[in-house]
């Protein structure tokens, strides 16, 4: 949905619901290269348990999940900026 380069706006006091496009932060990992960048992914909300997050990218269109220990936080897009 966003082309590479683009700004995005990002709430994060907003709730986000099942069909948002939100950025999930994911929580540092030893197994990384380089430690201070930080993991995000830009997404749709499928669906939010306390087990996992279900996401959907679209380029390839697939759902996937994630497990919610290594979310660090998830915050709804509020738009793109021009």
């Amino acid at each position: 949905r966003f082309r590479p380069g683009r700004r995005i706006a990002v709430s994060p006091k907003s709730a986000v619901a099942v069909g948002d496009d939100v950025v999930v932060k994911l929580r540092f990992s030893p197994a990384s290269l380089d430690k201070n960048s930080t993991r995000v992914l830009i997404k749709e909300l499928v669906k939010l348990t306390s087990q996992f997050v279900e996401l959907r990218q679209f380029n390839p269109d697939q759902i996937f999940r994630v497990d919610a220990a290594d979310v660090e936080a998830i915050h709804k897009v509020a738009g793109e900026l021009f």
